[in-house]
């Protein structure tokens, strides 16, 4: 039986990740950054457990290189998810940068020396749909790349955009498949009760309308359960070797429209658009609306062609993504 190693095994991509490997037959190492997690993880994936023995965690840190390789020893594949997420804007950029890149490459290494088959790399669409200034309206593809130089690039955008590059470039210089996964934002039920998770938080605060008017902003959307599939896919398809994998809405979804579809399901949400200038202003003071203030009006039109015809992709519909993670979310604010 093959086994993977699953880094940020406690996260909302990760643990989606480990339940569908451990449908497919696949042993599993988690990694958590504490240990203590581990009992809370190991009750959210119990129902997807055919065995107990083909799930086992492991400590690991981004920053330190202690335990990689030996985690990684025997592994067939790797899916590397671990990645900082803030909830508001750091002071220091570095604080998100230099943890994305180092872990990305103590992957790398750890997978290179055990001989691992695969790296699967969890990157995003930040990597590839910022700081192109000559357009609000963009269409982009598997090819394109952020532009980190942009005045108007988030921390979390520059740590994606040079993690993933950094990947690449030691991929260039080693023996050794990977393939990364791009997602949009995110949606669709949790497998645990971490509602302080980016999306879950995201959606919470929409539901409690704790969020009371809407910031003109767009996303281009992908089901939880469509990424993690698409994870193993990656890891399990020959064609899928050094490519990149877009996985999102191809047209973006106002948050007025992601609104309207939690309305329409008897849950109650806000509905007044805030005016761009009101963020701009809340900005000056507040990290978190700073970092909005930088998305408004932007649209990304993007091209997942290469996903669906690679790894066979039918998108789930982003709008029964939304009922199912509204009515999960609903009972466990409850």
């Amino acid at each position: 039986m093959d086994k993977v190693l699953v880094t940020g095994a406690s996260s909302y991509i990760g643990l989606h990740c480990i339940s569908e490997l451990l449908s497919k037959g696949f042993k599993v190492i988690g990694s958590l950054r504490d240990n203590s997690k581990r009992a809370n993880i190991f009750s959210a994936l119990e129902p997807f457990l055919k065995n107990n023995s083909h799930l086992n965690f492991v400590e690991l840190d981004l920053l330190k290189d202690d335990g990689w390789e030996e985690a990684a020893r025997d592994c067939r594949y790797v899916l590397h998810v671990a990645s900082p997420f803030p909830l508001k804007e750091p002071n220091d950029e570095n604080k998100l940068i230099i943890p994305a890149k180092d872990g990305t490459l103590r992957a790398l290494k750890a997978s290179l020396i055990a001989g691992v088959e695969r790296v699967v790399i969890t990157s995003s669409m930040a990597a590839i749909s910022y700081g192109h200034e000559d357009n609000k309206v963009s269409t982009l593809n598997h090819d394109d790349w952020t532009n980190i130089e942009s005045k108007n690039i988030t921390a979390y955008v520059k740590s994606k955009t040079i993690a993933e590059r950094a990947a690449w470039s030691f991929v260039r210089e080693n023996e050794i498949e990977m393939s990364v996964i791009n997602p949009g934002f995110v949606l669709g039920p949790l497998l645990d009760n971490n509602l302080e998770a980016t999306s879950a938080n995201f959606m919470k605060k929409i539901i409690k309308r704790e969020i009371p008017l809407i910031p003109n902003i767009f996303m281009n959307c992908v089901d939880v359960r469509d990424v993690a599939k698409l994870h193993v896919a990656a890891m399990l398809s020959p064609q899928a070797n050094k490519l990149r994998f877009p996985c999102m809405t191809a047209s973006p979804m106002s948050l007025k429209e992601i609104t309207e579809i939690i309305i329409s399901n008897g849950v109650s949400a806000p509905t007044v658009r805030a005016p761009d200038w009101l963020i701009k202003f809340l900005g000056i003071f507040n990290s978190e609306m700073r970092a909005i203030s930088h998305y408004l009006n932007k649209k990304s039109f993007i091209d997942s062609s290469q996903t669906k015809d690679v790894l066979d992709w039918s998108p789930t519909p982003i709008q029964e993504t939304i009922v199912d993670m509204v009515r999960d979310i609903s009972l466990k604010i409850d």
